[in-house]
């Protein structure tokens, strides 16, 4: 089913106000979980600013609030390894405003929104599925600060876990290989700049290349939390021969000792349970499900299992390629349109990661499962544009602030 442009700015609303009010407590609203980010009360005022700052001045709109339209209107990424190093964004102030004046200017952006054509006419421009997809994207990246935050400022419930509870076992391993051959061939990187009159994207996504990729193994599925606590019991967080050595400086210096989404027992360091954005699971209860992890901790596991991370064109041979064909297709499991909860775990269907290959409809074309949703898949290769990049003039700073060395590229898509 197709969504008109209307519906596709209510349906992104609806998911951030089920984050801002449904799931975090109001208190959590000068909370920051995470210290190189903002609080959750600057996302609320960031979204509507965005769309105003972007949007709506295109169409001649008069601003209404000056002051929250520059405070609000991007935020913070500093340097992980300095992070007084950080691009161009609006002085923090000392105070932020009361939450309810941010809630008022959010809905005074909707209502301009609403108003007459608005949304046709910021569609016909190609500006509105950027404001969409922005508000998109901040709503996953939320989802990480969630899970971080202390569980007294969230609504902590196992609704979702209960919900999602008969796929919570991944497929049987006796159903499925370990890993899988990809025979060598050629990865088709990039969009084509003359695809965006068909459909909007991001300034990076466009050029083109290709690159010849030799034959390699892969993994059938990703790795399960059962499976990364092995590594953490055999003490891969203590053995330094295991991690690159940026990774390594950044453990030690963060004093890492496990991945976010696993918070020890009763101060235990050798029992966990699983942290999800509303509970805690028993690693029995989630042992099947995909873990997260850092790119430095995915990297440790790897190297403890002998393997490697792969580069971004292998895992777009593993998703799209096809054998004898040198056609790819659209989707891994071919050019038919996704379909949440069949062709994998995304679109916020269940708000919960799932057992393992749960979704054999999508699955490529050589057997790899998960591609597509349950979690973002980390590769090695350097986030860096494409031949013949070109900024995006409606939103400059979106990719080229970023290709810095220090950022990498992810494939696939969360739940």
């Amino acid at each position: 089913m197709t969504l008109s442009i209307e519906e596709r700015f209510e349906n992104a609303w609806s998911l951030a106000d089920d984050i801002f009010h449904d799931r975090l407590r109001k208190e959590a609203a000068v909370e920051k979980p995470i210290s190189l980010r903002n609080p959750f009360l600057f996302y609320e005022g960031h979204l509507p600013s965005f769309v105003f700052n972007r949007a709506l001045q295109a169409l001649n709109v008069e601003s209404f609030n000056p002051e929250y339209d520059y405070m609000f209107q991007r935020g913070i990424d500093p340097d992980v390894d300095d992070p007084s190093k950080c691009h161009d964004h609006p002085e923090i102030p000392p105070q932020w405003p009361e939450r309810s004046r941010v809630v008022e200017y959010r809905n005074r952006v909707r209502e301009v929104l609403r108003d007459g054509d608005r949304m046709l006419q910021l569609d016909k421009m190609g500006m509105a599925d950027m404001s969409i997809e922005h508000d998109l994207m901040h709503i996953e990246t939320l989802l990480y600060m969630v899970l971080q935050l202390d569980k007294s400022f969230k609504r902590w419930s196992r609704g979702e876990v209960d919900a999602a509870k008969s796929l919570l076992q991944g497929i049987s391993r006796e159903d499925c290989p370990d890993y899988i051959r990809i025979p060598e061939g050629t990865a088709k990187l990039g969009r084509s700049r003359e695809t965006k009159k068909q459909q909007w994207g991001w300034d990076n996504e466009f050029g083109e290349l290709e690159v010849h990729v030799n034959a390699f193994d892969a993994a059938a599925l990703p790795v399960t939390v059962g499976e990364y606590v092995e590594f953490m019991r055999a003490g891969g967080y203590q053995r330094e021969s295991l991690w690159e050595e940026a990774d390594w400086r950044w453990r030690v210096r963060e004093s890492v000792s496990h991945p976010k989404c696993l918070v020890p027992m009763n101060d235990s360091k050798e029992e966990w349970e699983y942290l999800t954005i509303h509970c805690t699971m028993s690693i029995e209860e989630a042992k099947d499900l995909p873990i997260y992890v850092s790119l430095g901790e995915a990297r440790a596991y790897a190297a403890w299992k002998g393997k490697r991370l792969p580069t971004e064109a292998e895992w777009h041979r593993m998703a799209f390629a096809k054998p004898g064909d040198a056609e790819e297709t659209n989707y891994p499991w071919g050019n038919e349109k996704p379909v949440a909860g069949v062709h994998g775990n995304y679109g916020f269907k269940y708000w919960i990661a799932v057992g393992v290959g749960r979704f054999p409809a999508g699955k490529s074309a050589y057997g790899i499962l998960d591609l597509f949703g349950n979690g973002w898949e980390l590769t090695n290769t350097p986030f860096e544009p494409f031949p013949g990049f070109e900024v995006d003039p409606d939103y400059p700073g979106y990719s080229s602030d970023f290709f810095e060395g220090k950022h990498y590229v992810l494939k696939g898509g969360s739940w």
